[in-house]
């Protein structure tokens, strides 16, 4: 990236106004996000892309444009904080933006959280229903699933729960789709992340001298 300022559309008056992207996109970049609109039609969006692309960079971006309350996961504690240190470095000066949380317990405007976290809050609730309501009482209108390939049987459950009770906007990112899994892990991997919307591809990121 050049230091060259890039000026996004931001609508006035809303919890992400202070976001701006703070560099200009990369040429693949850019190209996928004038494409986002459209695949987001369906609610769904799942991109694939490796490792050095600047996936989480493009979905901090996304969800500044989607305007929705939201719940980032993420498979480990390093990879969640990852999203903070990049929403803090790229989108913000001097790390000017404070509606957000790394406590599920207490939702913001942004939630960074693991999956593992999600997991055993769905246990500390008695019933499915009182689970789904406190989500609903917060008003958390998207996630984000960051390596979902990572999820571990028992971490499927609640996360089916909360998207299809909610009908939330997903956003799924990874490098690995799961394309060596079984059967049954597979479909169950595209059934909570929808099918794949768009791949940045290896080439793009040597073109663009990113890899080589």
């Amino acid at each position: 990236m050049n230091n060259k300022p890039n000026t996004p559309k931001v609508i006035p008056n809303t919890p992400f106004e202070s976001l701006r992207f703070q560099f200009s996109w990369r040429n693949y970049q850019e190209k996928f996000l004038e494409h986002f609109n459209l695949h987001l039609n369906d609610n769904h969006l799942h991109v694939v892309a490796p490792p050095g692309s600047g996936k989480t960079i493009l979905g901090i971006e996304m969800l500044r444009r989607v305007q929705k309350k939201t719940i980032v996961f993420a498979p480990t504690l390093t990879i969640r904080n990852q999203w903070k240190d990049r929403l803090d470095t790229f989108f913000t000066k001097n790390g000017s933006y404070t509606d957000y949380s790394f406590d599920i317990k207490q939702p913001a405007m942004l939630t960074f959280a693991t999956y593992q976290a999600l997991h055993t809050f769905y246990k500390s609730f008695d019933t499915k229903e009182a689970f789904l309501a406190f989500f609903e009482s917060y008003g958390i209108e998207a996630i984000v699933l960051d390596e979902a390939h990572h999820l571990k049987n028992e971490w499927w459950k609640c996360l089916f729960a909360l998207k299809e009770d909610r009908k939330l906007t997903t956003i799924a990112l990874t490098a690995t789709p799961p394309i060596d899994s079984t059967d049954q892990e597979l479909s169950r991997y595209f059934e909570l992340c929808g099918p794949i919307d768009e791949e940045i591809a290896v080439p793009d990121l040597v073109k663009e001298g990113d890899l080589c």
